[in-house]
């Protein structure tokens, strides 16, 4: 999506901090388009799933701190290695 600056070989990372994402504080002057985005909420309950399909962009916030599981998959393998690589450096270089 244009609204969220992707960059990267499969176009699966955005230039918007995650910091921002997830505080709802995206700098508008640097990232216009960005309120042109989609907004969907899920609140999650005790015993719900939430399936999110690949490539579908997302974050997610805990909004309680009460002890909680939360269970996730990210799969590597050849198609995604390098993508997977250079995120991965950038993370840890933060």
């Amino acid at each position: 999506s244009p609204f969220l600056y992707t960059f990267g070989e499969t176009q699966t990372r955005s230039a918007v901090p995650h910091k921002d994402l997830v505080a709802f504080k995206v700098d508008a002057s640097q990232f216009p388009l960005f309120a042109q985005a989609s907004l969907h909420i899920a609140d999650l309950r005790p015993g719900d799933v939430f399936f999110c399909p690949s490539n579908w962009w997302h974050t997610t916030i805990a909004l309680s701190a009460e002890p909680s599981v939360t269970l996730g998959g990210n799969y590597v393998d050849e198609s995604n290695k390098e993508e997977f690589l250079s995120c991965w450096r950038d993370y840890v270089n933060c």
